[in-house]
């Protein structure tokens, strides 16, 4: 389960890095927001692949 623990912390830091991306510049904003929905969707999937398995 520690495995799983650890993706729960990913999906936040990544959903987080979605939310202060806004209080960057617009370049910065775009590339962020672009990098964290990639690590959520990426992140996510990975957690529900992990809780089917189990």
């Amino acid at each position: 389960m520690k495995t799983a623990t650890t993706l729960l912390i990913l999906i936040n830091i990544s959903m987080a890095i979605i939310v202060f991306s806004a209080f960057m510049p617009t370049p910065w904003r775009i590339g962020g927001c672009f990098l964290g929905v990639i690590a959520t969707i990426f992140c996510t999937r990975w957690y529900v692949g992990l809780v089917k398995t189990k």
